[in-house]
């Protein structure tokens, strides 16, 4: 990125820079539901093992 400042014709490299970085935020909200839901599952299951009752403690 630091390079773009070297070039000769820099704004254009500047403008399809920019494109491609606006695909690439696309393409991530599109997958955040996804990801959003794993978490949500890996937290879940944290929450309950922290929680739970030692299974070695006899009662």
């Amino acid at each position: 990125m630091a390079s773009c400042c070297f070039r000769v014709a820099g704004w254009p490299s500047a403008a399809s820079d920019s494109s491609t970085a606006f695909a690439q935020i696309a393409r991530d909200y599109g997958r955040l539901p996804k990801t959003l839901a794993r978490l949500h599952f890996v937290i879940f299951a944290m929450l309950v093992l922290v929680h739970a009752p030692p299974i070695t403690q006899s009662t």
